[in-house]
């Protein structure tokens, strides 16, 4: 690249959103070493968090509009900001679809590469949400405006499929990259309140599960507690459970489903980040995810880079590479599908750690910044 190269993201930059913004962070880390500027614009209200920025993200946040109750994420002053500094910008990356920002760079004449991260908004059981106002929403806005994109950045061969099928004369812009991660190499003290409760916790545990991410019901939290309950009455051992991230829905549905289950499972409803989550991920011995849709799961990411044994649902946007290395065990999205990968985790520690060693070589070879990066940018810059 011959001059410096500045992206302009459209993203709701917080926490509650998750993965979309773990993504363009994870993109910046590798980017700095190109000299390349990101710039995000993302709405916000008082009940969200804001994602890190770690001086590689330059973020303006803008308060919703009350037509953001009809059309999401909705920004008078988003959108004056746009409109005066958007010709300013090489690229500009819309992060998922159904809102405001997934629209706004088709209503102004082009001056700029607009690229499309679809970020699993395609996946049927998504679009089973609000259907007919995304029915309504496709057929205004991205039937059309879709085809206009320089690039459709998919990050799963599932997603590579759909958008093919709904764009079969566009398939020469529909560019295949998956999501990159790298554990931070920085290690610094831990709270002590959060280390003491979790220690205690797991300090007589056989095998502690954990599930980490949004609480949402499409994450498969239901068939988790399900799992879990019936494990128990197992009695393989001291089996602990812990749950945490933030709330987006779920909680009180999630306090209702553990009322019992006190002493097996230890629930942590504010975002974990830093410190926190990479001792969290570490003092854990499986991470599961029997997630019902995602489009590519940075939590499975995270989870195969720290080496973890791992339980995912197919759904993840990965799992068959998993299962061809014999990475990962894959469960159905059904209790006892997943109880019986949950059982032989438990039973077998070889198997555990056979299962962390392979999912760490699969990131390795195929899921680091560097090697995702440089995809990433032979798809937009070429």
């Amino acid at each position: 690249m011959d001059k410096q190269k500045t992206i302009l993201h459209l993203c709701s930059y917080t926490w509650e959103v998750g993965g979309p913004s773990s993504v363009i962070l994870n993109q910046a880390k590798f980017q700095q070493a190109y000299a390349i500027k990101n710039v995000v614009i993302s709405t916000i209200n008082p009940r969200m968090q804001a994602y890190p920025q770690h001086g590689l993200v330059r973020v303006f946040y803008f308060p919703k509009s009350p037509i953001s109750s009809i059309l999401p994420d909705f920004s008078w002053k988003l959108l004056f900001w746009y409109f005066k500094n958007y010709k300013s910008f090489d690229v500009v990356q819309i992060h998922g679809l159904w809102n405001f920002g997934s629209i706004l760079p088709f209503l102004f004449p082009k001056k700029n590469k607009i690229v499309v991260t679809i970020h699993g908004f395609l996946d049927p059981y998504v679009l089973k949400e609000s259907k007919w106002k995304k029915r309504i929403f496709w057929n205004i806005f991205h039937r059309w405006q879709l085809k206009k994109a320089d690039v459709i950045h998919v990050m799963s061969q599932d997603e590579n499929t759909i958008v093919g099928q709904l764009f079969p004369f566009q398939k020469n812009i529909i560019k295949y990259v998956p999501n990159g991660y790298d554990v931070p190499l920085n290690k610094f003290e831990v709270k002590p309140n959060f280390k003491k409760e979790l220690d205690d916790f797991i300090s007589n545990s056989d095998c502690t599960f954990l599930f980490l991410g949004r609480l949402h019901s499409k994450k498969g939290l239901g068939i988790l507690i399900e799992a879990y309950k019936s494990l128990i009455k197992k009695e393989l051992g001291s089996v602990k459970l812990i749950i945490a991230g933030p709330d987006d829905g779920y909680l009180q549905e999630l306090i209702q489903e553990t009322s019992g289950l006190s002493s097996g499972t230890y629930l942590q409803f504010p975002a974990i980040t830093g410190d926190n989550k990479d001792y969290l991920i570490r003092s854990s011995d499986v991470f599961v995810l029997p997630s019902y849709s995602e489009g590519f799961s940075i939590a499975a990411l995270e989870a195969i880079a720290y080496a973890k044994a791992c339980i995912f649902s197919h759904h993840i946007g990965f799992s068959d590479i998993l299962i061809s290395n014999n990475a990962a065990l894959i469960c159905d999205t059904n209790a006892e599908s997943l109880v019986g990968q949950m059982e032989k985790l438990v039973l077998n520690a070889n198997l555990r750690s056979n299962l962390g060693e392979n999912a760490l070589k699969v990131h390795s070879n195929n899921f680091t910044n560097e090697i995702v990066g440089k995809q990433f940018l032979d798809s937009v810059f070429k």
